[in-house]
């Protein structure tokens, strides 16, 4: 999100809940990271309970101590108004704004159409007059579901697919279509089902989501793509690759792997009390199948092929690094690289993250 003026493009409402604003020093008790945004984590203080960046805590646990000040003031947005924003937080995808009112506080990423421009003068006016083909939502049919994209590159040029994490949408990737598509690349980046703008419906399953994935590139004519998955794009990218091989010319996985069975069972989420970016019985029905995952899906990523570029978070990250570690290691065109920021790599740290992928496609030809 650049700083500037921003038009509003979904309405924001801020959640009946106790507001929490912490200090330096204040002692917080750490309760569950939040689902829909994973950079925050739920805090319970004396003066209150509230969602916290986890940056903004020691690593302390289960009682944290605050390191700097966090105000927790959430703007409340209508769709079409214009905000200044003057400060962007990428870890947890929210900026602070100010509204024409004057009313301050954070809005998220999801609602700004990300037009603002650096201090320069530029109003609304004229931004709202750009061209930002790259960052267009466009609409397909496939199977029997709608599904939405962002394009961006030559369409002659090979084709990149760009898969998101869950709670996230295509615009998680909007910040690099246009580096992407520098490369050489025709770049896909999808809205996976009961997310963004493709369709909010039936059943969810990790198994549905690399079959759509499959299905959106029968319809835009992709025979084969260098794939690169967040999180949950992640482990839909690595089943896609090890259940259709031919179909992957290159794989990257960001600070994700396919399920691994063996793991401690995980309880369901309870449904958070704010406004969501994507369909609510999705975060419960593919944490059941991580809780208890089919063994062939780990034992089919083993199998996979094709170069594959690992990208791990590191010690801050909520993903467990030594799967990414055990993967890499028993692939037999793999290479782990670790940028220490978190699970939000290519938020955190997009420099690096593009890095280390120009790096790894240029090693392979093809593109870039």
């Amino acid at each position: 999100m650049r700083l500037g003026p921003a038009r509003v493009t979904a309405s924001h409402a801020v959640p009946e809940r106790p507001p929490l604003q912490v200090v330096r020093g204040d002692r917080v008790r750490v309760g569950e990271r939040d689902v829909t945004w994973p950079a925050f984590v739920f805090v319970t203080a004396e003066h209150g309970t509230g969602w916290v960046p986890a940056r903004f805590l020691d690593d302390a646990r289960p009682v944290a101590t605050v390191v700097e000040e966090y105000d927790t003031r959430e703007l409340e947005v209508a769709a079409g108004a214009w905000v200044d924003v003057l400060a962007d937080d990428r870890p947890s995808r929210w900026s602070w704004c100010v509204a024409v009112d004057g009313r301050a506080g954070w809005v998220p990423h999801r609602v700004l159409d990300g037009a603002g421009q650096a201090s320069d003068g530029v109003g609304p006016s004229a931004v709202a007059g750009e061209d930002r083909a790259a960052d267009a939502v466009r609409h397909l049919v496939a199977g029997d579901r709608t599904f939405a994209y962002r394009e961006a590159g030559d369409p002659a040029a090979p084709p990149l697919v760009l898969l998101h994490a869950a709670g996230e949408s295509s615009a998680s990737w909007s910040p690099l279509l246009d580096d992407l598509a520098a490369l050489g690349f025709r770049v896909l980046a999808l809205d996976a089902r009961g997310h963004g703008d493709s369709e909010w419906r039936g059943e969810y399953s990790y198994v549905a989501l690399w079959r759509d994935v499959l299905e959106v590139c029968d319809v835009l004519g992709v025979a084969a793509a260098t794939v690169v998955g967040h999180s949950m794009g992640a482990a839909t990218a690595a089943l896609l690759a090890a259940a259709v091989p031919e179909r992957v010319t290159r794989l990257v996985l960001e600070d994700a792997t396919p399920p691994r069975p063996g793991g401690a069972p995980l309880a369901p989420f309870d449904r958070p009390d704010h406004p969501l970016p994507f369909d609510w019985p999705l975060a419960n029905a593919l944490r059941a199948e991580r809780s208890a995952p089919d063994p062939a899906w780990w034992a089919a990523a083993l199998t996979i092929s094709v170069p594959t570029l690992i990208v791990a978070g590191g010690q801050a990250s909520t993903v467990d690094q030594h799967d990414l570690a055990d993967l890499a290691a028993a692939l037999p065109d793999a290479r782990l690289v670790e940028i220490p920021v978190g699970h939000m790599v290519h938020d955190a740290a997009p420099t690096a993250f593009l890095t280390a992928f120009t790096e790894f496609v240029r090693g392979r030809g093809e593109a870039a």
